[in-house]
C-alpha cells in the first residue's frame, strides 16, 4: 500500500517539521530572555540610600531610561506585571529602573486605604526628591541618554510620577496607570511632558474621575496628552497581562515611549 505509507511518512514529516520549528520558537524566546539583563544598585549612601532593580538589553550606543514606580503596596505586591514591563520595555531598547523608594525613605506601605492616603501626603516631597536624586545619578551613566528620560508609575506611583515630572523639567515622557493627581498639586499642576492615562471606568480604589480630572488639568495647561478608559475594568487591571486589556495596555505603553523618548 504505498500510498498509505506515503501518507504516513508525510505526516510524520509534517509533525517533525512543526516539532523543530516550536523548539526553534522556544529557544528563541529563551534566548531574548535570556538577553536581558538584571542587576541591583545603590543610589546615595548610608540609611538615605535608594536601592534599583535595572534592567538593559545590554546593547551598545546610548539607551532612553523609563524609571518604573511601584503601587502603594510596594515592590512585592505586583512584582510579577512590574518586571514584565521592565523586561518588555527593556527588550524594546530602553533602559529600566525600578525605583524602590520606600527604602529610600525608611517609608513603609499603609495598611489600609486611609493609611495610604496619608503616607502619600506625608511622604510625597521625600519620595519625588529620591527619585529625582536617581534620576540624576543614572542620566550620567554610560548608555544612558539623558535627554530621553521616562516615568512609569502604578497608582500611588503614578501619582508620584507626576509629581516628579512637575518638578522635573528632564522628565520627557510619562505613562501613568490609575493614578492622578497628588492633592498639592490640584489647581497648580502646569505643563507637563506627554502623558498618558490609563484607567479602568470600574475601579474602586482610585475612581476614574481621577484620570478625568487629570486631562482636564493637562488639557488646561496645554499639555499633550492621551487617555484610555477601559470599559469595566477594575483597578490593577493590567495585572492579568494576557487578558485583551493586558495585552492593549502593554502595548500602548510601549508605543507612547518609543515615539515621545
Amino acid at each position: 500500500m504505498p500510498g498509505r505509507r506515503h501518507h504516513r511518512l508525510a505526516a510524520r514529516a509534517r509533525l517533525a517539521a512543526w516539532g523543530l520549528a516550536l523548539a526553534l520558537a522556544a529557544a528563541s524566546a529563551s534566548a531574548q530572555a535570556a538577553q536581558i539583563q538584571v542587576g541591583h544598585k545603590l543610589y546615595g549612601a548610608g540609611s538615605s540610600a535608594i536601592p534599583v532593580t535595572a534592567y538593559s538589553d545590554g546593547g551598545s550606543g546610548l539607551h532612553p531610561a523609563v524609571f518604573l514606580l511601584y503601587g502603594a503596596r510596594g515592590p512585592q505586591v505586583g512584582g510579577a506585571m512590574y518586571r514584565a514591563y521592565a523586561r518588555a520595555l527593556a527588550r524594546a531598547g530602553d533602559n529600566v529602573y525600578v525605583v524602590d523608594y520606600y527604602a529610600g525613605t525608611q517609608s513603609v506601605p499603609g495598611a489600609t486605604p486611609q493609611e495610604r492616603r496619608a503616607a502619600l501626603a506625608a511622604n510625597l516631597g521625600a519620595w519625588v526628591k529620591a527619585v529625582r536624586e536617581v534620576i540624576a545619578a543614572v542620566s550620567d551613566e554610560p548608555g544612558v541618554d539623558a535627554s530621553r528620560l521616562g516615568l512609569l508609575g502604578f497608582s500611588q506611583g503614578a501619582y508620584l510620577a507626576i509629581a516628579v515630572a512637575a518638578a522635573d523639567p528632564d522628565v520627557g515622557a510619562v505613562v501613568e496607570f490609575y493614578g492622578g493627581i497628588p492633592p498639592v498639586l490640584r489647581g497648580r499642576l502646569g505643563t507637563l511632558p506627554p502623558t498618558l492615562i490609563l484607567h479602568g471606568d470600574a475601579d474602586r480604589v482610585v475612581p476614574v474621575s481621577e484620570a478625568h480630572r487629570l486631562a482636564d488639568a493637562l488639557s488646561a495647561s496645554g499639555s499633550r496628552y492621551d487617555i484610555v478608559i477601559y470599559p469595566h475594568a477594575g483597578h490593577g487591571f493590567n495585572a492579568r497581562l494576557a487578558s485583551a486589556d493586558g495585552r492593549d495596555a502593554l502595548r500602548r505603553t510601549l508605543r507612547f515611549f518609543k515615539d515621545n523618548l
